[in-house]
């Protein structure tokens, strides 16, 4: 199968460099049918995540040359196809206990591994406990080492334990969704504008419930790259509408202001987008969030998974904040935020001592609405070891892992909201599967995540969420709950460092 794929994308390679671009197309299509063919064998997201970012250029070329030929429709089947395949395969499939019936002896190496990664953590904490003056940066580094190590055994593991499951060889592998589809599931006053970077351009397609259009963006790849790095140096923070911004305005929405005549913008982001924050785009005087209520989606064909849960603001909630975990720095404003997002729901949170690993695993099933006002780690190196930092108990060890909240049931919950630094980063692979904890939570069975960029100011944070959960309950939808709560908080943080890190992804939920 393997040689089939390479002579035809090779046909396809040869017949492009000659001009025949019809003849190109047609030996692309083989071959993406021939390698979709063999991810869809490949069972374990991991391999098939994998496999997908080998491939990444085949879907470029069929789409740029696709584009070129005006055959614009087929052009976005194949950006969906190229985009979070293997996360869409995840969610068409019912979770399976990858653990039942497994190999005792894997058990056993399972535990044996997250009681050595455990002990090496807490080695971590200790060293950093000392003043910074006496810090043994050797041993520090050397420990770090050995724990990333353990981790990549340990992941290797999983994917070990998933291929001996018997029940993966069921799972099924699913077409994305075509666009008579995608436009039957917007709402009229949605239009979804989902992007594609390349290296010598950007790709826009906009779609509502009765319209399709697309629009060629003269912007790069690694234009998009610099100038999205230089924003987020945060040099100052006097000027509220940076430059940055104006120019990312420029490039990615005012070629498309012609079509964007609703209150509410899906944006499917890609590559380098994945981490913009969209509200803060700026022409100068007012924000991209002034005039839309803005959500985003991994891919549009996601829609068919989003679960429907209704409206859930006098559903029960889970808050816990402000955990005291030694040598992380205390979180001062996160206490005051949960316990008065607490009161509007009439109930209490849990702080301090109380907000630990098993609380929030014991009560997260029955829970409508997850708040966590806590640590968020992200881990470069593997980012399914990215976390959210609780207190530790005699059950778990406090860091609630990203493999480990692909595990919860979230079924009955509404909205998760992860008021905490970084926790909307993930790792972003070539075929565009972002590791993290917001497609992990979306996996565990919630529509709603409202996540954050970039390292947060916690008593902005805290007017933030208090804002948005008033505006919610309120009888707003979620996303322009978020709206407005960022248009509260400019009036005392002016600058979007303050107010632009979090973003809402997955349903935007119905208005009351």
């Amino acid at each position: 199968m393997r040689t089939l794929f390479r002579s035809l994308n090779n046909l396809g390679i040869t017949y492009c460099r000659l001009g025949q671009y019809l003849k190109a197309i047609d030996f692309y299509k083989q071959a993406i049918d021939v390698t979709e063919s063999i991810q869809g064998e490949l069972k374990v997201e991991e391999l098939k995540t994998s496999y997908a970012s080998q491939e990444v250029d085949l879907y470029e070329g069929i789409i740029n040359l696709l584009w070129n030929q005006k055959d614009l429709e087929a052009a976005f089947n194949y950006v969906e196809r190229a985009r979070a395949k293997a996360f869409l395969d995840q969610l068409a499939n019912e979770k399976i206990d990858i653990r039942a019936g497994a190999d005792s002896k894997l058990l056993e190496r399972e535990q044996d591994l997250k009681a050595e990664i455990n002990a090496l953590s807490q080695q971590l904490i200790t060293l950093r406990n000392r003043p910074k003056n006496q810090w043994d940066y050797d041993r520090i580094a050397e420990t770090k080492k050995n724990r990333t190590a353990l981790r990549k055994k340990y992941q290797d593991l999983l994917v070990q334990l998933k291929v001996q499951n018997p029940e993966t060889a069921s799972l099924k592998t699913v077409e994305v969704a075509s666009l008579p589809e995608i436009q039957g599931w917007l709402n009229a006053d949605t239009t979804l504008v989902e992007y594609f970077v390349t290296d010598e351009r950007t790709l826009a397609f906009i779609i509502t419930r009765n319209s399709f259009h697309t629009v060629p963006l003269n912007v790069t790849r690694q234009q998009l790259t610099e100038e999205l790095t230089l924003f987020q140096d945060f040099a100052d923070l006097d000027e509220h509408h940076p430059l940055e911004l104006k120019n990312l305005h420029d490039w990615l929405i005012v070629p498309l202001q012609p079509h964007l005549n609703t209150t509410t913008i899906t944006i499917v982001p890609h590559s380098i987008l994945h981490y913009l924050p969209f509200a803060a785009l700026t022409d100068g005087k007012q924000y991209l969030s002034d005039n839309y209520a803005l959500l985003s989606l991994p891919s549009a064909s996601i829609l068919r998974y989003l679960p429907d849960k209704g409206k859930s603001t006098t559903s029960s909630l889970l808050a816990l904040g402000d955990p005291t975990i030694p040598g992380l720095s205390p979180l001062t404003h996160a206490q005051n935020e949960v316990e008065t997002i607490a009161q509007l729901f009439k109930t209490k949170a849990l702080v301090g001592k109380a907000a630990t690993e098993s609380a929030l695993r014991s009560r997260a099933t029955q829970s409508g609405i997850i708040h966590l006002a806590v640590h968020g780690e992200y881990n470069e190196n593997n980012p399914l070891f990215s976390a959210i930092r609780l207190l530790e108990d005699t059950q778990h060890d406090g860091s609630l892992e990203v493999h480990e909240v692909y595990g919860l049931d979230l079924t009955n919950t509404n909205l998760v909201v992860l008021s905490a630094c970084q926790t909307n980063i993930g790792e972003l692979s070539r075929g565009d599967e972002v590791v993290g904890l917001t497609r992990a939570f979306l996996y565990a069975g919630t529509p709603t995540i409202i996540a954050s960029l970039w390292n947060v100011d916690d008593a902005a944070t805290g007017l933030l969420m208090k804002q948005f959960y008033s505006h919610w309950q309120g009888g707003m939808n979620k996303a322009e709950a978020l709206q407005q709560a960022q248009k509260d908080l400019r009036e005392t943080y002016p600058h979007p460092y303050f107010w632009a890190a979090f973003s809402l992804t997955g349903d935007a939920g119905k208005r009351e």
